[in-house]
């Protein structure tokens, strides 16, 4: 036979056995029941005060559980998932935005490099045009001169001309032709004056 003492053991574990699973299969759940009663019961109580009036407020909890299903576009949840849709396009419109002004940015910058590449080609050009209009005016000017001199030259033959002429006709008036010829022929038209 087994010993007293382990027969007093096995019945203090068999029964601390039974105690644990009558624990964990009643006393555990009653006691999250209890507690759940207890948050439950205000709950209750107050959708009986609020729906106390009416004759079915079953089909009123039965309207609102069918709002937070998709029925084909009427109904609250049908309304979010198209926020929802909205607001992811709105993203990908954020994000296409984003990549229009980066790249606005670019060319704005290109643009201005290349107005300094142009303003620089424009001032270099305009040296050289400056620097060509000063030699072309100082051409025009020794040109100018040259002519100034040539014209001097010209008046003193014509006022040697005109002076012979004058001598000539008042000789042809006075006197015979071949004493005009011989006046003439005695003035030096000198053409450098």
């Amino acid at each position: 036979m087994v010993p007293l003492w382990i027969q007093i053991i096995v019945g203090i574990a068999a029964v601390l056995t039974a105690f644990g699973t009558i624990w964990k299969l009643f006393f555990k759940p009653m006691a999250e029941i209890i507690t759940l009663q207890q948050l439950v019961l205000p709950l209750l109580r107050d959708l009986a005060r609020s729906f106390g009036g009416m004759d079915a407020p079953f089909d009123v909890l039965k309207d609102i559980v069918s709002e937070f299903r998709n029925n084909g576009g009427s109904s609250l949840r049908d309304v979010v998932d198209r926020i929802e849709d909205a607001s992811k396009e709105n993203v990908v419109a954020a994000e296409l935005l984003k990549v229009q002004v980066e790249a606005t940015r670019q060319l704005a910058v290109q643009d201005r490099e290349q107005l300094v590449r142009m303003l620089l080609v424009m001032d270099r050009l305009t040296v050289k045009t400056d620097a060509s209009e000063v030699k072309r005016q100082d051409e025009a000017n020794r040109v100018q001169q040259n002519l100034a001199v040539a014209q001097q030259g010209v008046d003193g033959v014509a006022l040697d001309l005109d002076e012979a002429r004058r001598r000539a006709d008042a000789t042809s008036l006075d006197g015979s032709p071949g004493e005009a010829a011989d006046a003439a022929s005695r003035s030096d038209p000198d053409p450098s004056g």
